[in-house]
């Protein structure tokens, strides 16, 4: 089955995840806790890793545990208790083979066909390809916010 498509595609999410891994490295401690648009940094970052879960389902396997409340995670609600840039690290692992996993199982064929897990959740009609578009557009939309609280304190950021 032909993959230069799907290839293509992963690009833009490697290429994010590759950055929230620079960004853990880089976030000074005082920044990680707090808030930048609205929500503390970590609790972006972890937000923007969950969400794969809710844009992929892997065919019967449950998502990996969640380090904090459903509440926490889709940003309904702050969190109290900070997660570790270890967590997020392992966490970021976790999704990215999770995503690499969903990627494997598609070939170029399989892009034009509804994510029906997704269209069940959303209640829109969103083909394989637009989640892949989507995965890399909210995880860098989040980083943004990320790189923005680094830059806010006069640092660089990682994009």
């Amino acid at each position: 089955m032909p993959h230069a498509i799907v290839d293509g595609l992963t690009a833009p999410i490697d290429r994010a995840f590759g950055l929230l891994a620079q960004f853990i490295e880089v976030c000074p401690e005082e920044i990680w806790v707090e808030k930048n648009g609205g929500w503390p940094v970590w609790q972006q970052m972890y937000h923007a890793l969950v969400a794969v879960y809710f844009f992929v389902e892997l065919p019967g396997e449950p998502a990996p545990p969640p380090l904090a409340r459903v509440e926490i995670g889709s940003l309904r609600e702050e969190g109290a208790e900070p997660l570790t840039k270890d967590q997020l690290r392992a966490a970021l692992g976790t999704a990215r083979t999770w995503v690499e996993r969903h990627l494997a199982g598609l070939g170029d064929g399989d892009l034009s066909q509804l994510n029906a897990p997704l269209q069940a959740k959303t209640k829109l009609e969103i083909t394989q390809a637009g989640t892949l578009a989507m995965i890399a557009a909210h995880t860098l939309y989040h980083l943004g916010s990320l790189d923005a609280a680094l830059r806010d304190h006069g640092l660089k950021g990682v994009f």
